[in-house]
């Protein structure tokens, strides 16, 4: 089999393709982590939002300025929802407006605020717009994320989710290389920062059982307690860390609580011994991971990495990997050269690197956007962790790489 390549008409290879030792690189580490998830009977997937942003779920930022307006505005209208809203600019316009009121504000201290509002105020906070019932704090906090994650009752996987996502070739991957069968003596397990449970959805359903001929019995796990006994052959351990919320099954058991605001995420961080704390620790340091979904830049991805050392012996290959996506910074260098050059910048806003954003781009650009990532890599290595650099456009081709046997 051949080596994962970043899609037919990747955007990596356009972007790079003066720096041939740069992609080579890349493959060569794709290549590593096939063999690493093919032989290692120990594996870890650590998903973060990038998956279920795939699928038009929002970002760590988006939901929470979201959450932010529902809660102080006064108008009769959500403009995050609605018809066409996901492509409306005005949409854009709001969030990166809420994005300025908290210019220089920590993400954590944000969600803080909701989660005080919440306490104190309840949910009619200045004509908020969402009612969110009389139940306690945890009850409410958590019916807002509900709803800033997806305001409809249920989410369709049939209707929102392409094969060609990040979301339907994770969960792929998943059913290829993470699941376990009855018997085997392994440790294999996705953990999930996400809330929803998207990917148990596509994982257990039809057109995923028909397009992959692979029967999982698909657990979504959000407490200390034991996994249930095996009752099929093949069973998916889902662990979600920071709370549990059903988007596809009304009335199904979820979590109490979700971990959203800053003493939610300080007091987990304490509890050395707590569940969440060990099934993480264990897996960055017995298991071979693979990260999808982080930014590198988040809040939780750098809480991950802060305690991590990379404490392999010489000689020993890594076993830590990340799956990274350098569209943001891409358009971060856009912007810099655009303001030094006098140029308008609004082509440069786009959530995801097109063929048009790199046309006539200056080798000058390429070169710093390259000593940005080598810089990031530095830093990542010093932590044991190996980045797998792609742009969101390839993700999806390269993950599916990922789950085939290399050759």
């Amino acid at each position: 089999m051949e080596a994962p390549r970043q899609g037919g008409n990747s955007l990596m290879r356009a972007l790079f393709a003066d720096h041939s030792a740069f992609l080579d690189e890349m493959e060569r580490r794709a290549r590593h982590v096939q063999r690493q998830l093919r032989e290692q009977k120990n594996t870890a997937l650590i998903l973060g939002a990038g998956v279920s942003q795939s699928v038009k779920l929002p970002s760590w930022d988006r939901l929470l300025a979201r959450a932010t307006f529902l809660l102080t505005n006064i108008g009769n209208a959500d403009p995050f929802y609605g018809p066409g809203c996901k492509d409306d600019p005005h949409n854009a316009r709001l969030y990166n407006s809420l994005n300025q009121v908290f210019n220089g504000t920590d993400a954590l201290e944000v969600a803080e605020y909701i989660d005080l509002v919440l306490s104190k105020y309840g949910s009619q906070r200045r004509g908020a717009l969402l009612p969110l019932g009389s139940g306690d704090s945890d009850e409410r906090v958590k019916g807002l994320v509900r709803y800033c994650l997806y305001d409809r009752p249920v989410f369709s996987v049939a209707e929102h989710v392409g094969r060609d996502t990040t979301l339907w070739m994770t969960a792929r991957l998943a059913a290829r290389r993470f699941y376990v069968e009855r018997g085997q003596q392994k440790n294999r397990s996705v953990i999930t920062y996400n809330y929803d449970n998207l990917l148990e959805a596509v994982a257990g359903s039809s057109d995923f059982l028909a397009e992959t001929g692979t029967p999982l019995e698909v657990l979504s796990l959000f407490d200390e307690a034991d996994p249930p006994p095996l009752g099929t052959l093949r069973r998916l351990n889902v662990f979600h860390p920071h709370g549990f919320i059903d988007l596809c099954t009304p009335n199904r058991q979820e979590s109490q609580s979700v971990v959203l605001s800053e003493k939610s995420f300080y007091g987990m961080e304490q509890k050395n011994y707590s569940w969440s704390n060990f099934l993480l620790a264990r897996a960055i340091y017995d298991d071979v991971c693979l990260f999808i979904g982080f930014s590198g830049n988040d809040y939780n991805f750098r809480r991950i990495m802060k305690n991590l050392d990379d404490v392999r012996p010489d000689g020993e290959e890594p076993h830590r990997f990340l799956v990274v996506t350098i569209d943001e910074l891409v358009f971060q260098v856009l912007r810099m050269y655009a303001d030094i050059s006098g140029q308008h910048a609004g082509d440069y806003d786009a959530p995801a690197l097109e063929p048009r954003h790199l046309e006539g781009m200056d080798e000058h650009v390429r070169r710093r956007i390259l000593s940005y990532l080598y810089q990031k890599e530095i830093y990542w290595k010093t932590k044991g962790v190996l980045p797998i650099w792609t742009t969101i456009a390839d993700t999806p081709g390269l993950i599916e790489g990922l789950g085939e046997d290399a050759g």
